[in-house]
């Protein structure tokens, strides 16, 4: 999580988070060598990890709920991506297959990684994680990860959706503000934002950086996901993508069925 005295950055995962956290970085930089004002004050923080994805490690991602009570009036900035492109970029990573072979071998049949296997495992790992499942609650891995990041509260997002009380107005409720900048335009939305505290100069020197973040999964032997796997992916996530919609981020193609 970066702040600053103007806005917060959340670091999503696999939605060009380590690009956004080093241009801001840059972007800030090169303001202060032109002492363009105090107000460009910047940190950034390494939290513990909440979201559900590890064993309490600390890590510089962050979450809406983690942001400090001094920073909680500033603005929030972060990225979202397709749900299909962030699964098939989560599924190519590779990094799952670890945990699948310690927790889940019963699902390794095949010599091939399936994507659909994939999903099987993230699934099979929502209720550890959330209190939640995917065939009980009808909310899809992704949905579940999107409410762990954003929501002021997510523990009672959860809790309401055990409980069977869970819609998309749950969503609207706590989850605030948030400039999204979407992976797909991500330096060009990226370099809007900053052109407000840096100048348009500055900003786009800074968002003309290489992404840095390659998957360490590009090696792999794995099957590609087909269309049958980015409609289930559609159909798991459709609670995220119409919240999405609502915030104003469509997705063309997007043949949601319920």
């Amino acid at each position: 999580m970066i702040i600053t005295d103007s806005f917060v950055h959340i670091a999503n995962p696999r939605c060009g988070s380590t690009f956004s956290r080093k241009a801001i970085r840059t972007g800030f930089e090169l303001a202060q060598r032109k002492e363009l004002g105090r107000r460009l004050a910047m940190a950034e923080l390494t939290l513990p990890n909440i979201r559900g994805l590890s064993h309490g490690n600390n890590d510089h991602h962050g979450t809406v709920s983690q942001i400090p009570q001094d920073a909680s009036k500033l603005r929030i900035l972060s990225s979202v991506r397709h749900p299909i492109s962030l699964a098939i970029s989560t599924f190519k990573l590779g990094l799952w297959m670890q945990r699948i072979q310690e927790d889940r071998v019963d699902l390794m049949r095949d010599s091939d990684v399936s994507p659909m296997i994939f999903m099987k495992y993230l699934e099979s790992t929502m209720p550890n994680r959330w209190g939640i499942s995917r065939a009980t609650h009808g909310i899809g891995y992704f949905t579940a990860h999107f409410i762990a990041m954003f929501s002021k509260s997510p523990d009672y997002v959860f809790q309401e959706a055990q409980a069977g009380r869970f819609d998309l107005s749950i969503m609207e409720e706590t989850v605030p503000t948030i400039a999204f900048h979407r992976q797909e335009s991500l330096a060009t939305d990226l370099q809007s934002s900053l052109s407000l505290w840096v100048g348009g100069e500055i900003a786009r020197n800074a968002t003309e950086i290489q992404p840095a973040n390659v998957s360490s999964g590009k090696d792999l032997a794995v099957v590609e996901p087909d269309q049958g796997f980015e409609q289930a992916v559609t159909n798991s996530e459709k609670y995220l993508i119409w919240f999405l919609q609502r915030r104003g981020i469509e997705y063309s193609g997007a043949n949601l069925t319920i």
